[in-house]
């Protein structure tokens, strides 16, 4: 049995559309997630071969589109479940704030409770 993918936008690209190696934003469906410090230092991202690096940690990714909404853009497809670990890992590195998005996420994230896959399908 094959699992939808969510859509993942990655916030990583200058003014004219190319690649930075520095994630400002992240908006997964309705969750937006950005930076607590300065967003000109945000976390170093990699695009490799069916995945993401990010911060070093790697998460694997289907598909790849540039300019997705405008220029500053770039979106890829994680499984449920891997959204899920990039949530938790990304919140316990304190590198992202949750500004948006279901009660449910948001309470889990502000009381550090685990991010699961129920969360983002319900």
């Amino acid at each position: 049995m094959s699992q939808e993918l969510i859509f993942v936008a990655l916030c990583c690209n200058d003014e004219r559309g190319n690649t930075r190696d520095r994630l400002e934003m992240l908006h997964i469906d309705d969750i937006d997630l950005e930076l607590e410090s300065c967003v000109d230092r945000g976390p170093k991202i990699v695009f490799l071969e069916g995945a993401v690096r990010i911060a070093g940690k790697r998460f694997a990714r289907y598909g790849r589109a540039s300019w997705v909404g405008n220029i500053f853009w770039e979106a890829v497809g994680m499984a449920p479940a891997e959204v899920c670990r990039l949530l938790n890992w990304a919140r316990g590195r304190k590198l992202f704030d949750v500004t948006g998005g279901p009660v449910e996420i948001c309470d889990a994230w502000d009381s550090g409770e685990e991010i699961m896959v129920e969360m983002l399908l319900s």
